[in-house]
């Protein structure tokens, strides 16, 4: 449940990943990543028509999450909003002009990479009020934050930490780093591959985050991975994903699409189908989240691939950063508040009580491939599109059993 209504409280006039209504007062917005539960408001008429009114309000970003933006037409926000980014570079402190009380004031502010997935970012605020750092979504193993010089410099200086705390939960004590996941994946598949019958189908379900998955995939066995029109077109500015990626479904034997959703898949019955499916939240809900993988049946094989820390990476973070408070941006089904800064072992703590976050839909055009392909026409009529999801399954974790009384 997301625990955060998008104001840095030390700073009056920011918001963060938060563009609804209560939020207009605000005079600098920020986007950590292209996912659309940090994207509330973005696209709505709402916000347009705040920023016509509001001459002097930008949204900051990543150079990556701005290209992505620009790119993707499912997410829709409009020439207006496209209008008002502005992406800044990462380590890089830029000042920005906010609200301090009832004064115009400036905060520099520095991007830094959070591993979540493309394109996202932490943003650290520093100024008369103190070093602020958002996480956004993150994940950081322990030997990534000593290789990160900014975050080294920030031991024992942070007035509050806002941290991802979506797997602050004993039911999340570990997860197998995300190399790990994808070496394992990538080597089952080969194996299955070397059954000339076999169609692979990868169950990938969200927006963005398994782009390294697809790059070592084509890398190590050279076949491109079909994809939809729509997943292609999010990759428009970025050669590097694209080179792993094909329209043309007959020329692969990889299907980027839910098991069975792709009618090449449906229709070769002779053919062995075998799925792969990168996820995190089956593991936590069958207790099972330091395993690398579940194997569901012989041609079926779930990874264990989070993008968010687990509790015991979490709580490295912040026993390396030693904030003053800390803000949960996130509520486990199973915790509360109070139980997750007691994981955190927190003394000065800033509780930030759990709010109802409106789903709001994303208006805007449907994308549609005219390039002239052939290959574009065809993948339109045989396959079927992907659901674009802002998290994984929705899935909800087991309430903790009372002890009857004796």
């Amino acid at each position: 449940m997301d625990a955060f209504d998008g104001f840095v409280k030390e700073y009056t006039g920011i918001s963060v990943d938060k563009f609804v209504e209560r939020n207009f007062r605000s005079v600098a917005f920020f986007l950590s990543h292209c996912h659309l539960d940090h994207m509330a408001g973005l696209a709505t008429e709402s916000f347009e028509n705040f920023l016509k009114r509001s001459a002097n309000v930008s949204i900051y970003c990543s150079e990556v999450t701005a290209e992505l933006l620009r790119s993707n037409s499912r997410l829709a926000p409009s020439r207006t909003v496209l209008s008002r980014l502005i992406s800044l570079p990462e380590y890089f402190p830029s000042n920005i002009n906010i609200l301090n009380g009832d004064k115009k004031g400036t905060v520099s502010v520095t991007l830094i990479p959070a591993g979540h997935c493309l394109g996202s970012v932490m943003f650290l605020f520093d100024g008369d009020k103190g070093k602020v750092l958002y996480t956004g979504d993150f994940r950081y193993y322990a030997d990534q934050i000593e290789k990160c010089e900014v975050l080294l410099s920030l031991s024992g200086t942070l007035t509050a930490l806002y941290l991802d705390t979506t797997f602050c939960d004993p039911y999340s004590r570990t997860f197998p780093k995300r190399e790990q996941c994808i070496r394992g994946a990538v080597r089952q598949i080969k194996e299955w591959t070397l059954n000339t019958n076999a169609v692979i189908c990868l169950d990938c379900r969200m927006e963005y985050g398994y782009e390294p998955f697809f790059v070592a995939l084509h890398q190590e066995l050279g076949e491109k991975i079909h994809v939809s029109s729509k997943k292609y077109s999010l990759y428009r500015g970025l050669p590097e994903i694209l080179d792993a990626l094909t329209l043309d479904g007959d020329s692969t034997r990889l299907h980027l699409c839910a098991p069975g959703k792709c009618i090449r898949t449906q229709r070769k019955t002779d053919r062995e189908l075998c799925t792969i499916k990168l996820c995190a939240q089956t593991f936590v809900v069958r207790k099972r989240c330091g395993q690398l993988y579940i194997a569901n049946s012989r041609l079926s094989y779930s990874y264990c691939y989070s993008m968010h820390s687990s509790l015991d990476e979490i709580q490295k973070f912040v026993d390396f950063l030693k904030p003053d408070s800390i803000v949960p941006c996130a509520v486990p089904h199973s915790a509360t508040v109070h139980t997750i800064l007691g994981y955190l072992k927190t003394s000065d703590i800033t509780e930030a009580e759990p709010v109802n976050i409106p789903k709001i839909p994303f208006q805007g055009p449907t994308f549609s491939l005219n390039d002239g392909s052939k290959n574009a026409d065809i993948e339109r009529k045989d396959c079927i599109e992907e659901e674009m999801l802002s998290f994984e399954d929705e899935v909800v974790l087991p309430r903790r059993k009372r002890m009857k009384n004796s």
